[in-house]
């Protein structure tokens, strides 16, 4: 598979091209072309001296749009608050046959506590609001909605880095489309111990992205170092 990363330099984005590119055609995104074959590059030597005979995919690093337009698989690893900068200009360049997955979360910090914090969506009329997920908020600014699954927003950007060792942890997934969300379970239960569910449909997202804040709040105030969800 074709797997575009946007955010592909980032923490997460690291994580899921150096797991993914033992098999699978990786296209980082950046807000630079320089700066992502640069990575690119770096990404490649660790992924060969980790996998050596068994790397059969590659790694390239590209402008984000560019990336987007090149991948069968559209990966938004970017932080929430530039999430829809990031997202808005790759509605010119996708497909109706590319999947888009939103690991994203809105969540802010307010007295040493993590919130989860939706979008507030005005109408153009200015009379009406919505309260949406950020993978809501994803499928209008990239319709059709069919296209977006949520998930991986409990995954340990470290853990997934480090190539000697599973990741140990189940990850929950939703969306409108169950040919699209089958897609990404089972590229996603590609990483050593990691085991997928689906939690319904894309309304469902806000359930499953509040969900981050709420590990990070345990992590801090319980000084337990990478908490990850297991469902048993």
């Amino acid at each position: 598979m074709r797997i575009a990363i946007i955010g592909g330099t980032g923490d997460l984005g690291k994580g899921l091209a150096l797991r993914w590119a033992k098999n699978h055609e990786i296209i980082l995104g950046s807000r630079s072309a320089e700066k992502g074959a640069a990575v690119a590059q770096e990404y490649t030597q660790i992924a060969k001296q980790t996998f050596g005979n068994q790397f059969s995919g590659s790694i390239a690093g590209t402008e984000n749009s560019q990336a987007a337009g090149r991948g069968e698989l559209v990966v938004l690893a970017v932080p929430f608050e530039s999430a829809m900068e990031n997202a808005r200009p790759l509605k010119n360049v996708l497909n109706q046959e590319q999947i888009v997955l939103s690991t994203m979360v809105p969540m802010k910090r307010i007295d040493k506590v993590f919130e989860y914090s939706p979008f507030i969506d005005i109408d153009p009329s200015g009379s009406k609001a919505s309260i949406l997920s950020a993978a809501e908020m994803l499928a209008k600014e990239l319709p059709p909605a069919s296209r977006i699954v949520s998930g991986l927003h409990t995954m340990s950007a470290k853990r997934l880095s480090d190539l000697g060792k599973p990741v140990d942890c189940d990850i929950v997934l939703c969306g409108d489309d169950s040919e699209k969300v089958n897609r990404i379970s089972r590229l996603v239960e590609e990483i050593p111990g990691v085991k997928t569910y689906y939690a319904g449909p894309l309304r469902t997202s806000s359930l499953l992205e509040s969900v981050t804040p709420f590990i990070i709040n345990i992590a801090s105030h319980s000084k337990k170092k990478e908490p990850l969800i297991k469902i048993v």
